[in-house]
């Protein structure tokens, strides 16, 4: 519902529930561009999963999410039904608005009348405000704050999404800092570049590539696309207007199988007093993997306000620019420590200014997107190719063509364990036999014209001479 639409012209949604129960509810973050706090009044939301994995459950009365993150909570109804109708409510996080965006829906207790759009006003009226549920005796608590802390004066305190712990820890053998064959440290900024503020990570625009690298063993034409001189500064670290043409590259990193990685996604910039260049927090997401969440740090932050005042100085961005090239300025975690029960996501809320540390291995070959999920910054170019190297999966014969394609769910399911393609060749050796029987055909068919152009021109021949 708009804010000037009133709510008798409203259709808002109604969850339907009983007294003395528990309800389990999975809430997905499919925004496009900001976060929301989600609640529901005079209730708590008691936390038991995060992107599909378990944590020790924990009580809140907000929880924070943004764009492709995913949280499980347990509701527990009340005994008292002396008010059946609760809002439901998502609250965009802006600090600098007179009105907040908010979407409603309803929290229906069975025992009352359905609500009709005619009671939608009544019952928002009769809502809990933030001021009257969070006060100094009783404060509130919010999970994933995108920033340290909130103002004081809203009585709500923080609970960070590295703070929580796995319900059932990852075992020795599967943690990502044991038993790899070595280790790797790779450092991504996602920032606005130069005086056009350009979506980028490392300053590069990611251009995706002209085909498929799935479909072949080695994408020469991949690498004549991917940036150059990754690790030393060049022209995207020169530029103080707009960013070259050379910046807009597929941009992609190898990485070794069966490796411990350590990825440092950072939201800062070569200058940590220039706000308005980082002041973003960015939903980060990695295709084809988890990852453990070993910590989330914030720039210095003023705890009487909330507001951030600079960004971490902890991050080096390795241009004087534009943040090319980033390392710790200290070896903050150089020893790749890994607590067994820290949470296991594959989105996580990148806060302005600050960076998290997270850890994976390399044990699933393949092309995997790294990207921010705010779609806008995503189309921009603010996403990068991690090469997983190994044996990949082939891509299905039935995907290496120009349009649609279908996959029956038995074909989905042979498709994923490589076992979809006929004699069990990769995408490489298909495409070249498609191709190749496609220039056979094509052969044939200008033979048999040729042959028939021949054949017309001797029967003219003859028919004059007779």
């Amino acid at each position: 519902r708009h804010g000037s639409v009133p709510y008798v012209n409203s259709e808002l949604s109604v969850f339907e529930v009983s007294p003395g129960s528990v309800y389990r509810f999975r809430l997905i973050g499919a925004q496009s561009l900001y976060a929301y706090r989600f609640s529901i009044d005079r209730h708590t939301l008691t936390v038991i999963a995060t992107d599909g994995q378990f944590v020790v459950p924990i009580e809140v009365d907000f929880i924070i999410i943004h764009s492709g993150e995913r949280y499980d909570f347990l509701l527990q109804t009340k005994n008292d039904t002396s008010q059946n109708d609760y809002l439901i409510r998502v609250v965009t996080l802006e600090v600098n608005s007179d009105q907040e965006s908010v979407a409603e829906a309803i929290l229906h207790y069975d025992t009352g009348p359905y609500p009709k759009a005619t009671d939608y006003e009544r019952i928002a009226q009769s809502s809990e405000s933030d001021a009257v549920r969070c006060t100094e005796s009783s404060n509130c608590t919010a999970l994933n704050c995108p920033f340290l802390v909130y103002p004081q004066s809203y009585y709500i305190s923080c609970e960070h999404i590295h703070n929580l712990r796995l319900l059932f820890p990852v075992s020795d053998t599967d943690l990502p800092t044991n038993n790899a064959k070595g280790k790797t440290s790779l450092f991504f900024n996602f920032g606005f570049e130069g005086i056009s503020q350009t979506s980028a990570i490392n300053g590069r625009n990611l251009r995706l590539p002209s085909s498929p690298p799935a479909l072949y063993d080695t994408p020469e034409n991949l690498y004549q696309e991917s940036c150059k001189n990754l690790d030393t500064n060049w022209e995207c670290d020169e530029i103080d207007t707009v960013l070259d043409s050379d910046c807009y590259c597929a941009h992609v990193v190898n990485v070794s199988n069966d490796h411990t990685i350590q990825l440092v996604i950072s939201a800062t910039g070569p200058n940590t007093t220039q706000l308005n260049n980082f002041l973003f927090a960015h939903p980060v997401h990695l295709h084809g993997h988890y990852f453990q969440v070993a910590d989330i740090q914030f720039g210095p932050t003023n705890n009487i306000t909330g507001r951030l005042e600079e960004g971490s100085s902890d991050i080096n961005c390795g241009g004087d620019l534009l943040c090319t090239n980033p390392s710790w300025n200290v070896n903050t975690y150089d020893d790749f420590d890994l607590d067994p029960s820290a949470p296991l996501k594959d989105t996580l809320l990148i806060p302005a200014g600050g960076y998290a540390v997270v850890y994976f291995k390399t044990d699933n070959p393949g092309w995997w997107f790294l990207h921010c999920h705010i779609e806008v910054h995503q189309l921009e170019g603010m996403g990068v190719i991690i090469n997983e190297e190994g044996k990949k999966t082939p891509a299905p014969y039935k995907m290496q063509k120009c349009g649609n394609f279908e996959l029956t769910v038995d074909e989905f399911k042979k498709g994923i364990k490589g076992k979809l393609n006929p004699s069990g060749v990769d995408g490489y050796k298909i495409a070249t036999i498609v191709l190749g029987s496609v220039l056979g055909v094509v052969l044939c068919i200008l033979l048999i014209v040729l042959f028939k152009c021949a054949c017309c021109t001797k029967t003219s021949k003859y028919s004059r001479v007779y």
